[in-house]
């Protein structure tokens, strides 16, 4: 069925296919130092030092989580939110299993 204009797609709460997921992330920008800082329901909570300008917490989001997950930058992208605190970020190559431990285990 064709979505209305005024509709938009539902994006699962999390979905895991063949090595791909999405995540849930809230970001806190200019916080005092980048973290993992845990999880709240299915959401995981960031801090970046980056501010919320230009692009600049995004790509600071993204550093984050490629060093929390061990995986290259380029197998992450921002899905939905790019001008949002809370942001769907989709990742490549890992399922939703292995994100969550990895990142369960970069919590600080």
């Amino acid at each position: 069925m064709p979505l209305k204009k005024s509709e938009s797609p539902q994006l699962p709460e999390a979905q895991s296919k063949e090595a791909r997921c999405v995540l849930k992330v809230r970001v806190q920008a200019k916080a005092s130092k980048n973290l993992v800082e845990g999880y709240v329901g299915d959401t995981f909570r960031l801090q970046v030092t980056a501010p919320p300008e230009n692009g600049k917490a995004n790509a600071a989001v993204i550093a984050l989580l490629a060093a929390a997950l061990d995986i290259n930058r380029s197998r992450l992208t921002i899905i939905k939110g790019t001008r949002s605190r809370d942001k769907i970020v989709g990742v490549e190559s890992l399922t939703l299993e292995e994100a969550g431990r990895r990142l369960t285990s970069a919590t600080q």
